[in-house]
């Protein structure tokens, strides 16, 4: 017998190569696609949350210019006016801690503004600056002072009335760059002493108002947590960790605000060696300061984008396809095989028994020339007879 070749081995072995090699190129493609929608929708998502932090910022902002445009448009504002103008803006928003109205004033005209304002009905009033241990006593003699003068809501805010923030160095710099530039200035983060300590991080907003009887700022303290958590209100559920940075001049960042889980770890505001898709970064101007918003995908993301549900099943159901191919082709090719072997088989028993019949009749054929025997044949449907030679001449 012939034994079967290993030629539908080989085939089955090249045929799962290829079907292999097409299964994880094809996965290949649809990984890359997947992830390019991953990460579109995550720049998506990001990009939602930064603009609308943003957003919120100038909404603010141009709040924030009508206590301007109020001062500018009045010959004078008491005291009970700005409480009564600033009261709306309070109660519109949750992120402002007080409004404050801070007048320039000269050494030579610091006695009497602190006398007018006890008359006006500020008890006790006077000019201060921050001691040891951040308690409040009389503010030193100085060429300018830069004191508050206004605030709304006084409640809890007590002991910034009189506080002359030409004292601090960060204030003093916010306030000077305001008045040359002639916009509003936001300082570096501050902390915000009498709110809780996970509340505490806020900034100040300064306005300078340029009038020839009544030079000075408005000055809004905002809480930063507060602010940025209300301009992005439901745009961010539970698919986000959020950190928004304060950078300085220097490059150095503080956070002022995140959006996550306590356990999370946190993320720099400066670019890092992790996957670019899986970080976004966008840096938005607050009043002359660079804020950097900092997002990240959470699990919960991961899993409305899981690439599972969408490359993976392609490689696997071409893996399978693969096999059963393989499987039909090795069954086809060893069919053949047999088929090939069975065919050579009975070829070779054929030509045994042609030979053996050509024998026989060699044989017969002497035989009967040899006993010169005449041999006849009567087809009977024919009606017709035929004979040899030798039964002809008999």
């Amino acid at each position: 017998r012939i034994a079967i070749s290993a030629a539908p081995v080989k085939t089955g072995v090249l045929v799962a190569v290829v079907g292999i090699v097409c299964s994880v190129a094809f996965w290949k493609s649809v990984s890359d696609v997947k992830k390019a929608h991953v990460n579109s929708a995550f720049e998506g998502r990001s990009k939602e949350v930064t603009e609308s932090i943003d957003r919120s910022l100038k909404e603010t902002i141009l709040r924030f210019e009508a206590l301007n445009a109020f001062w500018l448009a009045s010959r004078e504002v008491t005291r009970t006016e700005f409480q009564r103008f600033v009261m709306p803006l309070l109660d519109a928003s949750e992120s402002i801690q007080a409004l404050e109205w801070i007048p320039r004033t000269s050494a030579e005209m610091r006695d009497a503004v602190e006398l007018d304002a006890r008359q006006d009905g500020a008890a006790g009033y006077q000019f201060t600056e921050a001691g040891e241990g951040g308690a409040m006593v009389e503010r030193r003699p100085a060429e300018m002072y830069f004191p508050v003068l206004y605030i709304e809501p006084l409640e809890g805010n007590e002991m910034a009335l009189g506080f002359d923030l030409g004292s601090e160095p960060q204030r003093k710099k916010a306030l000077m760059k305001a008045w040359k530039t002639r916009h509003p200035v936001a300082t570096a983060p501050i902390d915000l002493v009498q709110l809780p300590v996970d509340e505490r991080k806020g900034f100040l907003l300064i306005y300078p108002v340029f009038k020839s009887d009544s030079e000075g700022y408005v000055l809004a303290v905002f809480k930063s947590g507060k602010m940025i958590s209300a301009g992005i209100g439901s745009v961010v559920a539970d698919d986000l960790d959020v950190f928004v940075y304060d950078v300085a001049d220097s490059g150095e960042g503080e956070l002022i605000h995140k959006i996550c889980d306590d356990d999370s770890p946190h993320l720099s505001f400066a670019a890092g060696t992790e996957d670019p898709g899986s970080i976004y970064r966008e840096e938005i101007n607050m009043a002359g300061r660079r804020w950097v918003v900092v997002a990240r995908a959470t699990p919960e993301f991961n899993k409305k984008f899981s690439l599972w549900m969408g490359a993976w099943p392609v490689l696997l159901v071409g893996l399978a396809l693969t096999a059963l191919v393989v499987l039909l082709v090795v069954n086809r090719q060893r069919a053949l095989a047999r088929l090939s072997v069975w065919y050579h088989e009975m070829e070779l028993e054929v030509k045994k028994r042609t030979d053996a019949l050509s024998n026989s009749e060699e044989r017969l054929h002497l035989a009967v020339s040899g006993a010169k025997i005449g041999v006849w044949h009567w087809d009977i449907r024919a009606n017709r007879v035929e004979w040899s030679d030798l039964c002809g001449e008999i």
